[in-house]
Formats: structure tokens, sequence, C-alpha cells
């Protein structure tokens, strides 16, 4: 580890961390939506279900920035230390694997409202759990051990605990997709809201799954950090799924409501965008045509036109 360059290794890291801060920031700018929209009607375990996991986030990214702290600042120039697993990252790990027990149960649960058969769900949740017990057996294993050998030693458990979440994120995905359109009636609008569920949870469930996948196959490499990068940032696409569910029955309500109140309102902005235009326009050709028959007002023109601009 300590022959290979700092860009697969100090560099990945420095951009996980980086890319993971962002998406934390994009997770707080939906909570905030969330908190601020008018879901009033959402249960009280709802609010706290969000509530808890943007604290869990902040932890996670708190203990990431201490991890990069002491690679970059407290072992400054001792590439060695960059093949260690420091506490912060190994702490990591069960929050992420918390993370993403609360947000796929949620997705579970929307499973069983819709399917009203519990089988599935708790099979997911029972999968789940097990992938929480495989990220707090990481915690407690692999201080004080070198990276590399640790992967060696215990690949079956970070292979495992990966795979099995790759599972329950394909199935969810599958499930939730049968389900929607199981439901799906003649009424074009709801066909539309039906589609448009469909397209979010597969583009949510794709990129968690594909994420993992991506892990565990980089995981096999040696001597670099490129699994720490798609790693720090895999809670964050889990709590952002979740937020831009819930945020985004915003959309559906004005589809149900009117299909295309939408497409209007955004022609209605162009109009007035266009229409102030010409205003703005008309007033400054009458005012080069006054300025041109009376020379006394050159003088004060530049001042007109700053006024108006």
């Amino acid at each position: 580890m300590s022959e290979v360059g700092l860009g697969p290794t100090l560099g990945l890291l420095e951009l996980g961390t980086l890319f993971s801060t962002v998406l934390y920031g994009t997770v707080l700018v939906q909570a905030y939506n969330y908190y601020h929209a008018q879901f009033k009607g959402d249960s009280t375990i709802i609010k706290y279900l969000v509530g808890l996991v943007c604290v869990l986030e902040s932890l996670h990214t708190a203990v990431l920035w201490i991890y990069l702290y002491s690679r970059t600042v407290d072992n400054f120039g001792n590439r060695a230390a960059l093949n260690e697993v420091h506490w912060a990252l190994a702490v990591s790990v069960p929050i992420s694997t918390l993370i993403v027990l609360f947000v796929e149960s949620f997705f579970a649960y929307r499973i069983f409202i819709l399917s009203r058969s519990p089988y599935f769900s708790v099979l997911a949740v029972l999968g789940l759990l097990v992938r929480l017990g495989l990220g707090a057996a990481f915690a407690g294993t692999s201080i004080g051990f070198k990276i590399n050998t640790y992967l060696e030693e215990f690949k079956w458990l970070v292979t495992s605990a990966l795979a099995v979440g790759a599972v329950v994120d394909v199935a969810i995905t599958v499930a939730l997709c049968i389900v929607l359109r199981s439901n799906t009636t003649v009424q074009p609008r709801t066909k539309q809201i039906i589609d448009k569920l469909v397209l979010w949870t597969i583009e949510t469930g794709l990129l968690t799954s594909i994420c993992a996948i991506i892990e565990v196959i980089l995981m096999q490499t040696k001597d670099n950090l490129l699994w720490a990068f798609f790693f720090f940032m895999s809670a964050k696409f889990y709590s952002n799924s979740l937020l831009a569910s819930l945020n985004g029955r915003v959309l559906l309500q004005l589809i149900q409501q009117d299909p295309t109140s939408i497409s209007r309102s955004l022609a209605l902005q162009s109009m007035e965008a266009r229409s102030f235009s010409q205003r703005n326009l008309e007033v400054h050709v009458a005012m080069d045509v006054e300025t041109a028959s009376d020379p006394t007002a050159q003088h004060q023109q530049p001042q007109k036109s700053m006024g108006i601009s």
C-alpha cells in the first residue's frame, strides 16, 4: 500500500468524502422541503423517520470527515496509514447499514400496504437485519487491521453484507413494480401516476443495487480505495431515495388534479417572460425616439436607461 500513488488512495478518499458531503446537503434540503410541504396527513412515525435518517446521516458525514482528517492531517505524509482501518471508518459501516435498514423497511412497509401480504415484507426486513448484523461485525473486528489484510481474511463477511443488500434492493424494486402494476386501472390519470411511480422505483432501486455490486467487485482489487468512493456515498443514495419518494407526491398530486397543469404553468411563465421583454423593448424604443427629437435630453438618457435596467 505504501508503494502506490496517492491518486488511487488518498485522492479517492477525499473525492468520496466530498461527494458524500454534497449528497448530505441534498438530504438536508429535501428534509427541509418535506417538513414545509403540505403533507399534514402523514403519520408521526414517518415524520420521525425522516428526522432519524437526517440525524444518522449527520453522524455518518461526521465520522467520514473525522476519518479524512486523521488520514490527511494527523498522518500527513504517512502513506502506510492509508492502509489502516481507523475507528471512524469502522463505525461508518453500521451507521450506513442502519440507514439502509430504516429506508428499505419503509419501502417494504409500502409493499405490505399495497399488497396486504406480510410475507415479502417480513423476509425483506430479515435480510436487512442480517446486513445490519454483518455491518456491526465489521465494526467490531476490523479495528487495528490493515485494510487489504482484512479484506483478504474476512472477504466472506464484507461480500456477504454487500450481496445481501443488493439482493434486498433488487427484490424490493421488483416487488414494488409488480404491486404497482397490479393496481393499474383504466383511468388515464391513475395510469400516469402509476407509470411515474414505477419509473421512480426502478431508478432508485437500480442506483443503490448497482452501487453495491460495484463495491463488491472493487473490493477484490488491492492497494487502492476505489471501493471507498462508492461506499461513502451509498448511504446518501438511500436517504435521498426516501425523501424523493415522499416529496414527489407534490408532483403526483398535480398530475391527479390536472395532468396538463404543469405544462400550462411552464407555458404561462414563458409568456410572462416574453411579455416583459416586449414591454422593455418598447420602453427603450420610445426613449430613443424621444432622444432623437429632443437633443437636450441626450445628456439625461444614460441616467434614464440605467434607472430602467
